[in-house]
């Protein structure tokens, strides 16, 4: 492999060392098999990192020269309509059994090798009979969303004709970058935050094999799941209603913030105080003295505080939700700033390269609701362009993006809970994806529905 070093650094090992990330992107055209196939080809022998697989143990990768199961394709009688709709704002969302039959056309016979050692990365293509859908499969330690964008990047290029350069080695070891600690001054509670984390996040292999079988346990004796997966599409008209509001108040906040505290207030109404936790993935990829081109996992959690959890007198007294929601994006936005003090990161950076190889797992119950937002609204995948039968280049109609379990993890039925994916519809407004409960989903969908 020339040489080329594929270990994953103490952030590659923290929350991703167990996950993969799974993209969906749905066609209204039937996209060109042949050419797709021979581009992804050209990408893994281009990369060498893309070509290795993850040892049983996820603590790094190995090289292989088995690269049959990193594409499939599968075909399927079926339209478009049978598992997709608009909704009043136009934009396509799943109907209620959609998820469903999509999770069976996807459902290809792989090897236990193959899913105990997973590859790197892999493709799984199903031609309808008037679209195409396509799940883009990344194990996550290898990289995040970004990293996922600049690889498929990279594939549309070759898609193209267009030729592509080598990649940055991967780094092995971690520094903030000198003018990190030079110009920010430090913000005082910077501490809270890594103390909220260890709260509710240990590292260890016992502790991870313990969690496993109170969730089996709980499971079973439930006989059914009170989390389902699901997607909400939050309309753009919805954030722009309190967007509005924040711009009267003179409030500096972003339309993200203001997404996470719809979530939060949702969640707040459903699971009441103190009875769920509540964060949200920070990139720190701009603080980090490595190559812009790594694929890696430049990121960590961040959890609210308690005082942030709970409701102050002035929110319960507020009537308006608009309102509340707005307070509580500033409490978000506050904890953000902190969160990038040189105090916190220093600390976060220093926790995790202490922990070694051990993987992390939730101090709470199974049943406890731990609900993490990744935010992805920045990345354009809508505008990928690949190549039809007729050899026109469409973008997707519809994108999903799912983070979940390794696949030798999911036959157990232990799939990572409530971390929640959102996405930019391209139209103002967001989609949220994730496995939580279903009160959630449903009080989500409530006080985000468009009015007639």
């Amino acid at each position: 492999m020339s040489g080329y070093k594929m270990q994953p650094h103490c952030l590659d090992l923290g929350p991703p060392q167990l996950l993969q990330t799974t993209l969906m992107l749905v066609f209204r055209q039937r996209l060109d098999q042949v050419l797709l196939k021979q581009a992804f080809w050209q990408l893994l022998v281009t990369h060498p990192v893309l070509r290795m697989r993850l040892n049983i143990l996820r603590t790094g990768y190995f090289p292989s020269s088995d690269l049959q199961e990193c594409w499939k394709i599968g075909y399927a009688d079926k339209r478009l309509r049978e598992y997709f709709s608009r909704d009043k704002s136009g934009a396509w969302q799943l109907t209620p059994g959609g998820r469903n039959g999509i999770h069976e056309l996807f459902r290809f016979s792989d090897s236990w090798w193959f899913r105990i050692n997973p590859p790197a990365i892999q493709i799984r293509l199903v031609l309808l009979e008037d679209g195409c859908l396509m799940n883009f499969v990344v194990q996550h330690s290898l990289c995040d969303a970004t990293g996922m964008l600049d690889i498929l990047h990279e594939y549309v290029a070759l898609l193209r004709g267009k030729p592509i350069g080598l990649r940055s080695q991967r780094p092995q070891s971690l520094r903030l970058k000198k003018e990190v600690n030079g110009k920010r001054k430090a913000l005082p509670n910077s501490g809270e935050l890594l103390t909220a984390f260890k709260d509710q996040y240990g590292f260890g292999i016992l502790g991870l094999v313990w969690y496993g079988l109170l969730t089996w346990i709980y499971l079973l004796f439930r006989h059914s799941n009170p989390r389902s997966e699901q997607t909400v599409h939050v309309p753009g008209s919805v954030i722009d209603r309190v967007s509005e509001l924040a711009l009267e108040k003179e409030i500096k906040v972003t339309r993200n913030d203001l997404l996470m505290a719809t979530l939060l207030q949702a969640s707040q109404k459903v699971f009441g105080q103190g009875n769920f936790a509540f964060g949200f993935v920070l990139s720190v990829r701009k603080d980090l003295d490595c190559p812009e081109d790594t694929l890696h996992n430049p990121w960590w959690v961040i959890l609210l505080p308690s005082h942030i959890m709970n409701r102050s007198r002035s929110e319960k007294k507020c009537l308006n939700p608009q309102a509340r929601i707005l307070e509580l994006a500033s409490k978000i936005r506050e904890i953000i700033i902190v969160s990038r003090s040189p105090d916190c990161m220093r600390a976060f950076l220093a926790h995790y390269e202490n922990q070694g190889m051990l993987p992390i797992y939730p101090r709470t119950a199974p049943h406890f609701p731990n609900i993490i937002v990744s935010s992805s609204n920045q990345l354009n995948f809508q505008s990928l362009g690949f190549p039809d039968e007729n050899g026109r280049y469409v973008r997707p109609g519809y994108v999903e993006l799912d983070v979940q379990m390794s696949s030798y993890i999911l036959e157990w039925g232990l799939n990572h809970n409530d971390v929640v994916t959102t996405l930019s519809d391209g139209l103002g407004g967001f989609y949220v994806h994730g496995t939580c409960h279903m009160e959630l989903w449903e009080e989500l969908r409530r006080c985000t529905s468009c009015p007639t």
